[in-house]
C-alpha cells in the first residue's frame, strides 16, 4: 500500500477556513479533477465507492503543502455495480455511508447506483470552495444538498455554483424521472385493471342481454300458445252451436 501523507482533505479545508489562502480556488478545482478522475476509476472497475467524504481522500506524500496527488482512501463500504442500467438498479443496503454526503436515494432506498458517488462529489467540491464554519455548516448543509446555494456563493463562484447545482440537480432530478416512471407504471396498471374491470361487466351486460332476449322468446311463444289455445276454444265454442 503506498505511503500517503497524514493529513486528509478534511483537514485542507479545516486549514483553509481557519487561515485564508489566495490560491484556494486554484487549488479546489486541481484537487476536485483528481478526484473525478479517481471516482471515474472506481466506476470503470464496477465499484461503487459509497462513502466519499473529506476525511477518506488523502495525498500522496508531498512537501507539506498538501500538494501530493489525490488518492482515494477507505474502501470498507465498497460494493460491486454488477449492472448500472437504470432499469436495474441493484438491491443494496439503506444508510450505508456517512449521512451527511449521502445522496437522497442512498439514504431513503436500497436501490441506487454510481449517481451516490456524483452526489457526494459535488458537495465536496462545495465544501473545497467555500469557508463553513460549524454554526453555518448546520444551517447551510442541507439547503446546499437540496441545490440551495448561499447568495455570496453565487456571486463569488457563479461558475463553479452552476457546475456543482447541475451536479447535485441531475442526480435529484434523475431519482424524480425514475418515481415519475414507476407512478406511471402504477398507473398503467390501473387503466390495465380498469379495462379488465369494464370488459367484466360488458360481458355482464352482454349476458344479461341474452337473458332478456330469451325470456322475451319464451314470452312470444307463451303468446303463440295462448293464441292457439283461444283459436282451439272458439273452434270447441261453433262445434256446440252446431250441434
Amino acid at each position: 500500500m503506498e505511503l500517503c501523507d497524514k493529513r486528509t482533505l478534511k483537514v485542507w479545508i479545516d486549514e483553509r477556513n481557519a487561515h485564508r489562502k489566495p490560491k484556494r480556488r486554484e487549488e479546489s478545482l486541481h484537487i476536485t479533477q483528481q478526484i473525478v478522475n479517481g471516482v471515474e476509476y472506481i466506476h470503470y472497475k464496477k465499484l461503487l465507492h459509497r462513502d466519499l467524504k473529506p476525511a477518506n481522500i488523502m495525498f500522496g506524500m508531498s512537501d507539506g503543502e498538501g500538494k501530493g496527488e489525490v488518492k482515494i482512501g477507505d474502501f470498507g463500504l465498497v460494493t460491486a455495480e454488477d449492472n448500472d442500467n437504470d432499469e436495474n438498479l441493484l438491491e443494496r443496503t439503506k444508510k450505508t455511508g456517512t449521512k451527511s454526503y449521502m445522496a437522497p436515494e442512498q439514504r431513503n432506498q436500497t436501490s441506487y447506483d454510481r449517481k451516490v458517488d456524483i452526489f457526494a462529489l459535488g458537495l465536496i467540491y462545495f465544501e473545497l470552495l467555500w469557508n463553513l464554519s460549524g454554526m453555518e455548516r448546520a444551517e447551510v448543509w442541507n439547503d446546499v444538498r437540496s441545490q440551495s446555494f448561499p447568495p455570496q456563493f453565487n456571486t463569488q463562484f457563479n461558475l463553479e455554483n452552476k457546475v456543482i447545482e447541475w451536479i447535485l440537480c441531475v442526480v435529484v432530478l434523475q431519482n424524480k424521472v425514475i418515481e415519475w416512471i414507476l407512478c406511471v407504471v402504477v398507473l398503467q396498471n390501473k387503466v390495465i385493471e380498469w379495462i379488465l374491470c369494464v370488459f367484466v361487466l360488458q360481458n355482464k351486460v352482454i349476458e344479461w342481454i341474452l337473458c332478456v332476449v330469451v325470456l322475451q322468446n319464451k314470452v312470444i311463444e307463451w303468446m303463440l300458445c295462448v293464441v292457439v289455445l283461444q283459436n282451439k276454444v272458439i273452434e270447441w265454442i261453433l262445434i256446440l252451436e252446431q250441434g
